[in-house]
């Protein structure tokens, strides 16, 4: 990808009138106010009104443009501190157990049995009953030869109905999910569009495994987590803002400061001071999440260093960086913000055939996809 779609994708990730007002560098008040000014036959004293007026907003507007760049120092520091112990941050922040890692590493080994996956499962309470609620829903429901629906009450039945092959893809997926932040207002579009995001580079990565014949356990969950430090990173900074929002509005309040009342009730939280923390922080965020699961058969923490080193010598490391650019573009293009054709210049370094290529561009890549069971 190149920069500009970079750039579209990050603003897209956050939300899609965000990236529309960058997709031609667009300036949408300054539009409103030329066609405002466009009208035609409007009487001197009309023009003189409009002009004050505008002036005022102006006034206004860089008061509380100054207002939101002082509260984001503030608050880019508190983000700061939090992100100097991520050991704590990954368990308590990101929602997950480091011990989480070996259920995931059991599901890609060969030997992964349904009793050895049972055990495993029984440690995590909260996977159990997603696995149970899951198994009796409509995706893994079952029915007897009378055609009444089977009523699944135990883990080990779960775990047969469900499938290894299956679980291979569902149990990273829930997992992942859990790390998703839910409260990201005013821009609630963030948790679909990383979920969204997340699928289509898991079920990217497991398509290029099978047509490079790599291992599709490791490409499929490096896939799936590469922006799990992202998830971190966006939980901390809206936690931070709400927290310091409420501090500087009390303290305002306390001081009978109205105009500062006024100016930081009205600052909303800055995507691209988010953006530039997810990038300085994210990557090693996702990769220390994994160092910390001391993952022996999946190397997964090493896949994400090659990533970040420049020439990309790592086989399993490109193809995964392949399979995000890949969802990126196909975002970009779903959403009308690039031409369809910019994909082809996807394939010009992985060289599918036609045939391959052509499969991957009619998949649905944004949903889980499950083999049937018996």
């Amino acid at each position: 990808m190149n920069q500009q779609q970079q750039s579209l994708y990050h603003a897209l990730s956050y939300s899609r009138a965000f990236a529309k007002s960058r997709a031609n560098g667009e300036d949408f008040s300054a539009i409103a106010q030329n066609l405002q000014d466009s009208i035609p036959y409007k009487l001197d004293i009309e023009k003189d009104a409009v002009k004050h007026r505008n002036a005022a907003e102006v006034s206004a507007q860089e008061k509380l443009t100054n207002e939101s760049r002082s509260f984001h120092k503030l608050l880019s520091l508190e983000v700061e501190k939090e992100l100097q112990h991520p050991e704590v941050l990954l368990k308590g922040i990101g929602n997950v157990d480091p011990a989480i890692g070996e259920c995931i590493e059991l599901l890609a080994k060969p030997s992964c049995s349904f009793s050895r996956l049972e055990s495993a499962v029984a440690e995590f309470p909260w996977l159990q009953d997603t696995l149970m609620k899951l198994v009796n829903g409509e995706q893994f429901r079952r029915t007897d030869s009378y055609g009444k629906t089977i009523i699944v009450d135990n883990l080990r039945t779960a775990i047969s109905f469900i499938g290894i092959s299956n679980l291979q893809v569902l149990i990273p997926a829930i997992v992942f999910k859990r790390t998703i932040p839910q409260i990201t207002d005013p821009y609630p579009e963030i948790k679909k569009r990383i979920w969204e995001h997340a699928i289509s580079s898991a079920n990217t990565a497991m398509f290029l495994s099978r047509v490079r014949e790599r291992n599709k356990p490791l490409l499929y969950t490096s896939a799936l987590f590469l922006n799990v430090g992202k998830n971190i990173l966006i939980r901390i900074f809206f936690k931070a803002f709400d927290h310091l929002h409420q501090e500087q509005l009390l303290s305002a309040e306390r001081a009978r400061m109205q105009e500062k009342h006024d100016l930081v009730s009205k600052v909303t939280p800055d995507l691209d001071i988010l953006q530039s923390l997810v990038e300085k922080h994210a990557m090693r965020l996702t990769v220390k999440f994994f160092q910390q699961m001391h993952l022996s058969y999946l190397p997964i923490a090493a896949l994400y260093e090659g990533i970040q080193e420049a020439d990309h010598t790592f086989i399993d490391s490109v193809l995964v960086a392949k399979a995000k650019e890949y969802a990126e573009l196909r975002s970009l293009i779903q959403q009308k913000l690039i031409p369809a054709s910019e994909i082809l210049q996807w394939n010009k370094t992985l060289h599918l055939s036609v045939e391959e290529f052509t499969e991957i561009n009619q998949m649905n890549i944004t949903k889980l996809h499950f083999a049937k069971t018996e």
